[in-house]
């Protein structure tokens, strides 16, 4: 499971499933980025009426699920201020239109180069159009919950969950759901492991640590290789909730532990 504004994820072998919420639009005007969402599989949280993120069903928790961190907490949507949201949009935005004017040149200035921001805008000006663009897109979609919840103009969108399976990166098909993230996750995870006490497990990859691991009850994996994006004690405290720790590893990768370990049980690994 990766960054909040993209579907959750689950590979097994080479079949990848993905866990997002779809929008399905009203009308035939909607933001660029909102379509490229629903193009990549949805997005990874749920969404209330003006767009902003739902994680009132944080606090559900089931059997076989493990906690890595006090849920609660999480919000990407209001760690954004409105006011530099603008700000950073507004500065897109000139930096569009000066290159537009200045397209023939070979050197861009945004501003003097005594200011604060000017190593900042000159390397956005020299990215390229569609990079430009498409940050725009991304600013504008992250803007518009403030400017909906402002209005008081609930978006002309319904949800619903969609649930991606894909080989490689051939789509096998799709199917949408009326339910919650948290429920298709564990509705997924029960299909694919449930009624299995071990499971022997080559490489296990943890791509984010502060979630909710919506799991099978008793589901116990055998890991040869553990592989977690960042850094590991919230993790290490609940990991015997679903993994032998006992069971001998041939590697670690963490952003702690810069050379794998080989033949090490998780626990001893873990506290190195």
């Amino acid at each position: 499971m990766g960054d909040l504004k993209e579907p959750s994820r689950i590979t097994v072998n080479s079949t990848t499933y993905l866990i997002g919420t779809y929008r399905h639009f009203e009308t035939d005007h909607f933001l660029r980025e909102h379509g490229r969402h629903n193009e990549q599989g949805g997005v990874g949280r749920d969404l209330d009426e003006f767009g902003f993120g739902d994680y009132s069903s944080n606090s559900i928790i089931s059997p076989g699920d493990v906690i890595t961190r006090d849920v609660r907490l999480d919000s990407d949507d209001d760690s954004d201020d409105e006011e530099e949201l603008e700000d950073y949009l507004n500065g897109l935005r000139w930096v569009m239109a000066e290159k537009t004017k200045e397209e023939n040149s070979d050197h861009f200035v945004y501003l003097d180069e005594d200011d604060p921001n000017y190593e900042y805008w000159s390397d956005w000006g020299s990215k390229s159009f569609d990079a430009i663009q498409r940050e725009i897109d991304k600013t504008e979609a992250d803007l518009h919950p403030y400017l909906c919840y402002r209005e008081n103009r609930p978006l002309q969108i319904t949800y619903s969950v969609v649930l991606t399976v894909k080989s490689k990166e051939e789509v096998l098909y799709q199917k949408y759901f009326g339910m919650k993230l948290h429920e298709v996750q564990k509705k997924l995870a029960t299909s694919l492991f449930g009624n299995r006490k071990t499971i022997n497990v080559k490489k296990l990859d943890i791509g984010v640590e502060e979630m909710v691991l919506r799991l099978p009850v008793e589901m116990k994996l055998n890991v040869q290789e553990l592989s977690v994006l960042r850094d590991l004690p919230p993790l290490c405290e609940v990991l015997d909730q679903f993994v032998d720790v006992s069971f001998p590893l041939k590697k670690v990768w963490t952003e702690c532990i810069e050379e794998p370990m080989t033949q090490l049980p998780i626990r001893t690994a873990l506290k190195l």
